[in-house]
Protein backbone atom coordinates (compact mmCIF):
# COMPACT_ATOMS: atom_id res chain seq x y z
CA UNK A 1 0.00 0.00 0.00
CA UNK A 2 2.77 2.89 0.78
CA UNK A 3 4.80 1.90 -2.52
CA UNK A 4 1.79 2.45 -4.62
CA UNK A 5 0.35 5.62 -2.47
CA UNK A 6 3.78 6.96 -3.16
CA UNK A 7 4.08 6.35 -6.67
CA UNK A 8 0.46 8.24 -6.93
CA UNK A 9 2.21 11.00 -4.88
CA UNK A 10 5.18 11.71 -7.63
CA UNK A 11 1.82 12.95 -9.77
CA UNK A 12 0.82 16.00 -7.54
CA UNK A 13 0.83 19.23 -10.00
CA UNK A 14 0.88 22.78 -8.54
CA UNK A 15 -2.20 24.25 -8.09
CA UNK A 16 -4.41 26.84 -9.94
CA UNK A 17 -7.96 27.38 -10.51
CA UNK A 18 -9.95 25.58 -7.63
CA UNK A 19 -13.53 23.90 -7.41
CA UNK A 20 -14.73 23.79 -4.28
CA UNK A 21 -17.23 20.52 -2.92
CA UNK A 22 -17.96 19.71 1.25
CA UNK A 23 -16.55 16.25 1.63
CA UNK A 24 -17.44 15.91 5.55
CA UNK A 25 -19.73 17.73 8.57
CA UNK A 26 -17.93 18.59 11.65
CA UNK A 27 -19.49 21.16 14.44
CA UNK A 28 -16.55 23.18 14.81
CA UNK A 29 -13.44 21.63 12.41
CA UNK A 30 -10.45 23.81 13.87
CA UNK A 31 -7.37 22.01 12.29
CA UNK A 32 -7.08 19.79 9.03
CA UNK A 33 -4.15 17.51 8.33
CA UNK A 34 -2.91 14.92 5.64
CA UNK A 35 -1.36 11.99 6.26
CA UNK A 36 1.76 11.36 3.98
CA UNK A 37 1.47 7.56 3.42
CA UNK A 38 -1.93 6.91 3.61
CA UNK A 39 -5.19 8.55 1.64
CA UNK A 40 -6.01 9.58 5.39
CA UNK A 41 -7.60 13.60 6.17
CA UNK A 42 -7.19 14.17 9.88
CA UNK A 43 -10.05 16.60 11.37
CA UNK A 44 -9.65 18.40 14.93
CA UNK A 45 -13.54 19.31 16.38
CA UNK A 46 -12.62 21.75 19.09
CA UNK A 47 -15.97 22.05 20.62
CA UNK A 48 -16.82 18.20 20.98
CA UNK A 49 -12.64 17.53 21.04
CA UNK A 50 -13.43 14.44 18.33
CA UNK A 51 -10.43 13.79 16.08
CA UNK A 52 -11.89 12.05 12.82
CA UNK A 53 -9.91 10.08 10.28
CA UNK A 54 -11.51 10.50 6.95
CA UNK A 55 -10.59 7.79 4.24
CA UNK A 56 -10.24 10.67 1.53
CA UNK A 57 -9.81 7.73 -1.51
CA UNK A 58 -12.91 6.01 -0.93
CA UNK A 59 -14.78 9.11 0.93
CA UNK A 60 -15.73 7.42 4.14
CA UNK A 61 -15.01 7.91 8.52
CA UNK A 62 -12.07 5.47 9.23
CA UNK A 63 -11.82 6.08 13.00
CA UNK A 64 -13.48 8.55 15.29
CA UNK A 65 -12.41 9.23 18.99
CA UNK A 66 -12.41 11.55 21.43
CA UNK A 67 -9.81 13.40 23.40
CA UNK A 68 -10.15 13.62 27.10
CA UNK A 69 -7.61 16.42 28.19
CA UNK A 70 -8.96 19.44 26.96
CA UNK A 71 -10.09 21.12 23.54
CA UNK A 72 -8.45 19.91 20.74
CA UNK A 73 -6.47 22.75 18.66
CA UNK A 74 -3.91 21.62 16.64
CA UNK A 75 -2.54 18.56 14.71
CA UNK A 76 1.18 18.16 13.42
CA UNK A 77 2.06 14.62 11.23
CA UNK A 78 4.93 13.41 11.92
CA UNK A 79 6.07 12.88 8.06
CA UNK A 80 8.47 9.53 8.71
CA UNK A 81 5.55 7.17 10.04
CA UNK A 82 2.06 8.90 9.82
CA UNK A 83 1.91 9.24 13.80
CA UNK A 84 0.32 12.55 15.11
CA UNK A 85 0.73 15.20 17.84
CA UNK A 86 -2.57 17.10 18.86
CA UNK A 87 -2.38 19.99 21.03
CA UNK A 88 -5.08 19.87 23.86
CA UNK A 89 -5.41 22.17 26.79
CA UNK A 90 -1.59 22.55 27.71
CA UNK A 91 -0.35 19.73 26.71
CA UNK A 92 0.58 17.37 23.34
CA UNK A 93 -0.96 14.26 23.23
CA UNK A 94 0.43 11.71 20.28
CA UNK A 95 -1.15 8.67 18.61
CA UNK A 96 -0.12 6.11 15.86
CA UNK A 97 -1.20 6.43 12.27
CA UNK A 98 -4.42 4.08 13.38
CA UNK A 99 -5.08 6.58 15.96
CA UNK A 100 -4.15 4.64 18.92
CA UNK A 101 -2.84 6.47 21.81
CA UNK A 102 1.01 6.62 22.13
CA UNK A 103 1.80 9.04 25.24
CA UNK A 104 0.92 12.75 26.41
CA UNK A 105 3.50 15.81 27.06
CA UNK A 106 4.19 18.90 27.80
CA UNK A 107 4.61 18.87 31.84
CA UNK A 108 8.20 20.19 31.17
CA UNK A 109 7.23 22.41 28.38
CA UNK A 110 5.48 25.46 30.18
CA UNK A 111 3.04 25.56 27.75
CA UNK A 112 0.34 28.09 28.40
CA UNK A 113 -1.97 28.14 25.17
CA UNK A 114 -0.70 25.66 22.64
CA UNK A 115 -1.92 25.65 18.61
CA UNK A 116 -0.17 24.41 15.75
CA UNK A 117 2.19 21.96 16.01
CA UNK A 118 4.71 20.57 13.41
CA UNK A 119 6.81 17.85 13.12
CA UNK A 120 10.59 18.23 11.61
CA UNK A 121 12.77 15.41 9.80
CA UNK A 122 14.16 13.94 13.15
CA UNK A 123 11.30 14.00 15.16
CA UNK A 124 11.35 16.96 17.18
CA UNK A 125 8.16 18.93 17.36
CA UNK A 126 7.44 22.71 17.03
CA UNK A 127 4.69 23.95 18.94
CA UNK A 128 3.15 27.43 18.38
CA UNK A 129 1.81 28.71 21.68
CA UNK A 130 -0.08 31.76 21.93
CA UNK A 131 1.18 32.96 24.87
CA UNK A 132 4.26 34.14 23.15
CA UNK A 133 6.72 31.80 22.02
CA UNK A 134 7.50 28.70 19.66
CA UNK A 135 8.41 25.68 22.16
CA UNK A 136 10.37 22.93 20.30
CA UNK A 137 10.06 19.47 22.06
CA UNK A 138 12.91 16.43 21.39
CA UNK A 139 11.14 13.24 20.09
CA UNK A 140 11.72 12.04 23.53
CA UNK A 141 9.84 14.22 25.12
CA UNK A 142 12.53 16.88 26.62
CA UNK A 143 12.43 20.64 25.89
CA UNK A 144 15.12 21.94 23.18
CA UNK A 145 15.38 25.84 23.09
CA UNK A 146 12.21 28.39 23.30
CA UNK A 147 11.71 30.85 20.13
CA UNK A 148 10.12 34.50 21.33
CA UNK A 149 7.11 35.10 18.69
CA UNK A 150 4.44 37.39 19.85
CA UNK A 151 1.24 35.28 19.07
CA UNK A 152 1.98 32.58 16.74
CA UNK A 153 -1.20 30.68 16.11
CA UNK A 154 0.27 27.96 13.63
CA UNK A 155 3.38 26.05 12.06
CA UNK A 156 4.63 24.49 8.90
CA UNK A 157 8.05 23.53 7.59
CA UNK A 158 8.59 23.74 3.93
CA UNK A 159 9.70 20.08 2.03
CA UNK A 160 13.56 20.77 2.86
CA UNK A 161 13.01 21.55 6.37
CA UNK A 162 15.26 24.37 5.99
CA UNK A 163 12.41 26.87 7.64
CA UNK A 164 8.69 26.74 8.72
CA UNK A 165 6.36 29.08 8.37
CA UNK A 166 4.27 30.76 11.18
CA UNK A 167 1.31 32.69 11.23
CA UNK A 168 1.62 35.63 13.81
CA UNK A 169 -2.18 36.69 15.14
CA UNK A 170 -0.61 40.22 16.76
CA UNK A 171 1.30 41.63 13.62
CA UNK A 172 -1.18 39.81 11.11
CA UNK A 173 2.22 38.49 9.17
CA UNK A 174 3.12 35.35 8.33
CA UNK A 175 7.07 34.75 9.13
CA UNK A 176 9.20 32.81 7.86
CA UNK A 177 12.24 31.62 10.21
CA UNK A 178 14.86 28.94 10.85
CA UNK A 179 14.66 25.69 13.47
CA UNK A 180 16.94 28.11 15.62
CA UNK A 181 14.45 31.41 15.59
CA UNK A 182 16.32 33.42 12.28
CA UNK A 183 14.14 35.56 10.67
CA UNK A 184 14.08 34.56 7.06
CA UNK A 185 10.82 36.36 5.39
CA UNK A 186 7.87 38.56 6.60
CA UNK A 187 4.99 38.31 3.82
CA UNK A 188 1.81 40.63 4.40
CA UNK A 189 0.53 43.25 6.92
CA UNK A 190 -3.13 44.07 8.42
CA UNK A 191 -5.81 44.46 5.50
CA UNK A 192 -8.42 42.74 3.42
CA UNK A 193 -6.13 43.58 -0.15
CA UNK A 194 -4.30 40.52 -1.52
CA UNK A 195 -1.52 39.49 0.18
CA UNK A 196 -2.66 40.93 3.26
CA UNK A 197 -4.45 39.33 6.37
CA UNK A 198 -6.91 39.77 9.28
CA UNK A 199 -6.38 37.11 12.02
CA UNK A 200 -4.37 34.89 9.85
CA UNK A 201 -4.37 31.32 11.51
CA UNK A 202 -3.88 27.88 9.68
CA UNK A 203 -0.50 27.32 7.46
CA UNK A 204 0.71 24.99 5.04
CA UNK A 205 3.15 24.55 2.73
CA UNK A 206 3.08 21.89 -0.33
CA UNK A 207 5.85 19.53 -1.70
CA UNK A 208 6.78 22.46 -4.57
CA UNK A 209 6.94 25.27 -1.52
CA UNK A 210 3.50 26.88 -2.42
CA UNK A 211 2.54 28.31 1.01
CA UNK A 212 -1.07 28.15 1.58
CA UNK A 213 -2.41 30.73 4.60
CA UNK A 214 -5.48 30.71 5.95
CA UNK A 215 -6.75 34.17 6.11
CA UNK A 216 -9.43 33.64 8.73
CA UNK A 217 -11.34 36.70 9.46
CA UNK A 218 -10.89 37.52 5.84
CA UNK A 219 -12.96 34.37 4.90
CA UNK A 220 -10.70 33.16 2.37
CA UNK A 221 -7.32 30.96 1.81
CA UNK A 222 -3.99 33.08 0.35
CA UNK A 223 -1.61 31.07 -1.46
CA UNK A 224 2.14 31.94 -2.14
CA UNK A 225 5.25 30.89 -4.26
CA UNK A 226 7.99 30.16 -2.22
CA UNK A 227 9.26 33.54 -1.86
CA UNK A 228 6.43 34.92 -1.10
CA UNK A 229 5.04 36.34 -4.04
CA UNK A 230 0.99 36.07 -3.68
CA UNK A 231 -0.55 33.55 -6.27
CA UNK A 232 -4.25 33.42 -5.57
CA UNK A 233 -7.17 33.99 -3.10
CA UNK A 234 -9.79 31.35 -2.75
CA UNK A 235 -13.25 32.29 -0.92
CA UNK A 236 -15.36 34.98 0.24
CA UNK A 237 -17.96 35.09 2.99
CA UNK A 238 -20.73 32.66 2.53
CA UNK A 239 -21.86 29.32 2.93
CA UNK A 240 -21.74 28.13 -0.96
CA UNK A 241 -18.99 25.67 -2.41
CA UNK A 242 -16.93 28.01 -3.04
CA UNK A 243 -17.34 30.38 -0.12
CA UNK A 244 -16.19 30.23 3.40
CA UNK A 245 -16.89 31.60 7.08
CA UNK A 246 -14.23 32.52 9.64
CA UNK A 247 -12.28 29.11 8.13
CA UNK A 248 -9.44 27.84 10.44
CA UNK A 249 -7.35 25.41 8.88
CA UNK A 250 -6.01 24.39 5.73
CA UNK A 251 -3.80 21.36 4.23
CA UNK A 252 -3.03 20.21 0.97
CA UNK A 253 -3.25 15.57 -0.13
CA UNK A 254 -0.53 13.58 -2.03
CA UNK A 255 -3.15 14.72 -5.08
CA UNK A 256 -2.77 18.54 -4.64
CA UNK A 257 -6.62 18.27 -3.35
CA UNK A 258 -6.48 21.04 -0.91
CA UNK A 259 -8.98 20.59 2.49
CA UNK A 260 -10.02 23.73 4.82
CA UNK A 261 -11.53 23.55 8.12
CA UNK A 262 -14.46 25.56 6.98
CA UNK A 263 -15.14 26.29 11.09
CA UNK A 264 -18.13 28.61 11.11
CA UNK A 265 -19.92 26.67 8.36
CA UNK A 266 -19.13 23.18 10.53
CA UNK A 267 -17.73 21.53 7.53
CA UNK A 268 -14.88 20.70 5.75
CA UNK A 269 -14.25 21.85 2.26
CA UNK A 270 -12.40 20.04 -0.47
CA UNK A 271 -11.38 22.55 -3.50
CA UNK A 272 -9.80 20.51 -6.36
CA UNK A 273 -8.15 22.23 -10.15
CA UNK A 274 -10.80 22.45 -12.37
CA UNK A 275 -7.99 22.66 -15.17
Amino acid sequence: MINSFNQQQQQQQPLTQLKGETITKSNSPICVRAMKYSPTLIVADSSTSNITLYDTMNRCVRETFTVTTGCVKGVGVDPSNDSFYITTGKLLVKYDSEGVYLGKYGKNLDLKNPYGVAVDDAGNCYIADLDGKIVVMSNEGLLVRTIEMEKPYDICFEPEFKYMVVSDQKKDVIRLITKNGEKVKKIGCKGNAKGQFNSPSGVFVDGFGQIFVVDSSNHRIQMFDKTGKFLAAIGTRGKNDDELEFPRSVCVDYLGVMYAADTSNNRVQSFKSSV
